[in-house]
């Protein structure tokens, strides 16, 4: 390491920053928030550092060096505590499953689907159990919930019906208007009258 360039692992360049000294300074960029920090390095120009002596400058600043340009860690970080891993949601026992399994038996079948008033949230409700492991095992060992079931027969009887009431209603369309026509028939007759007695006097 002592053999290598401090350019490998910080920016190295001339710099003269406002009430500090003119001359060569090095770079460190933390890899995880983009921080920088010059440190001097001497006051004459030139690029080229030895690493380990500028190294340990920044470490006695509270850095953590890297092997490699960019991955440096700023104090800040090193200090910042570290995100906890959401744990895994839990999984049931095999008490567990055989428990839904069971509810499952008695209220689930897998041509006619769930008796009535039940899914899985009710079953889950009912075990005490997360209402994704009563999905995971029923999809399992029963099979998916069927669609429901198209009642072809009470179709056609509502369609008869439906049939039956335009029919019934046209009925008594055509009723009324056959009533009403031969109301005008009964008016024309009393006017035919009325102008005949009146012709005739």
């Amino acid at each position: 390491m002592a053999t290598s360039h401090s350019e490998n692992l910080f920016d190295v360049g001339v710099k003269a920053p406002k009430g500090g000294r003119a001359g060569t300074y090095a770079t460190a960029v933390c890899g995880t928030c983009g921080k920088s920090e010059d440190i001097f390095a001497r006051a004459s120009a030139g690029a080229t550092l030895p690493v380990e002596p500028m190294a340990k400058k920044f470490r006695t600043n509270g850095w953590k060096i890297a092997g490699k340009k960019g991955r440096h860690t700023c104090p800040a970080c090193q200090k910042k505590p570290a995100t906890p891993k959401a744990a895994p949601p839990p999984e049931p026992t095999p008490e567990n499953r055989r428990a839904i399994l069971e509810a499952l038996e008695i209220v689930f079948c897998p041509v006619k689907g769930f008796d009535d008033g039940y899914d899985d949230e009710r079953v889950a409700q009912e075990q005490g159990m997360p209402r994704r492991w009563v999905e995971d095992i029923r999809e399992q060992f029963c099979g998916p919930v069927p669609p429901p079931a198209v009642d072809h027969i009470g179709e056609a009887r509502a369609a008869l019906k439906q049939l039956g009431d335009a029919a019934a209603d046209m009925a008594d369309a055509q009723a009324a208007a056959d009533k009403a026509r031969q109301r005008v028939i009964e008016l024309q007759a009393d006017v035919d009258r009325h102008l005949e007695k009146a012709g005739a006097a």
